[in-house]
């Protein structure tokens, strides 16, 4: 049972942690800050494949 809570703890980090990242990210980019569309881009695609690490 405790390796199963874990697993589940160990999954739910990885987009805990990024998404302030992201976010960061994210809003850099956009036209109202410093409108660079690559960091708009990896913030977007970072969010985008945020459900594809889940158990």
């Amino acid at each position: 049972m405790l390796a199963f809570f874990q697993r589940i703890g160990k999954s739910l980090m990885f987009p805990i942690a990024t998404l302030p990242a992201a976010a960061l990210l994210l809003r850099l980019g956009m036209d109202d800050m410093l409108d660079i569309d690559f960091i708009e881009a990896a913030g977007s695609s970072i969010l985008d494949n945020l459900h594809s690490y889940s158990v």
